[in-house]
């Protein structure tokens, strides 16, 4: 037999992929953050939703009160009432974040309010279900949960600067490490900044969505 020269076949993507697994980007630390904010706020969601499924009289009268209050009587309000019915919610979860932010213990706050949030939606989502069924489903995919997003989105990341920060107050005045205080201080305001923004806009998205469209559903 003769020797033949072996056929060398161009590199596909896959075996690129397959040859630069060792090469891996690391998740910068606060992606990891962000994922797992992510992940508890998901798991508020699911908390509030399975705790509304329950007969606990309590709980049910006291979201139907938030929900009369929140959603019925938003028929006949203006849509600028509207808008700042909304968006207060979000400035005082974002005034306890930016508080907690700047306290040396303020971590588990802060994730618990991320927590806390969570199921706040996944409470009022549960709620409108049991209470207008089939259309209470079409509420939830086309007027809360869109602009419940866009807020969790500025929340989100404004909870993981806000935990950043309350680590580092921790790590200098109890464990005596040298940290810079003031660049995690300015990272906690531009977040502060985003997530109010992005607040505006749920907000606003919130009341137009209602004003047009909660009568077809409630």
């Amino acid at each position: 037999m003769k020797n033949s020269r072996p056929i060398i076949l161009p590199r596909t993507t896959t075996d690129f992929l397959a040859g630069s697994r060792g090469a891996k980007t690391k998740l910068d630390p606060n992606q990891k953050l962000f994922y797992i904010a992510c992940g508890l706020f998901i798991f508020g969601i699911a908390l509030g939703a399975v705790l509304v499924s329950f007969n606990n009289m309590t709980l049910l009268e006291y979201v139907s009160y938030l929900a009369k209050t929140g959603l019925e009587s938003r028929v006949s309000e203006k849509i600028f009432v509207i808008f700042i019915n909304c968006l207060i919610p979000h400035l005082v979860l974002m005034l306890g974040c930016w508080m907690f932010a700047n306290c040396t213990f303020g971590m588990p706050f802060v994730l618990f309010l991320i927590l806390y949030k969570g199921a706040g939606v996944g409470t009022m989502g549960g709620y409108i279900y049991r209470h207008f069924g089939g259309a209470g489903i079409l509420y939830n995919l086309f007027i809360m949960m869109p602009p419940a997003i866009i807020a969790a989105i500025g929340f989100l990341w404004l909870g993981v600067y806000s935990v950043k920060s309350s680590v580092t107050l921790y790590a200098v005045a109890v464990k005596g490490k040298t940290r810079s205080i003031k660049e995690t201080s300015a990272e906690v305001y531009h977040r502060l900044a985003v997530a109010g923004m992005l607040s505006c806009v749920s907000a606003i998205l919130e009341a137009v969505l209602f004003k047009v469209f909660g009568g077809f559903f409630l």
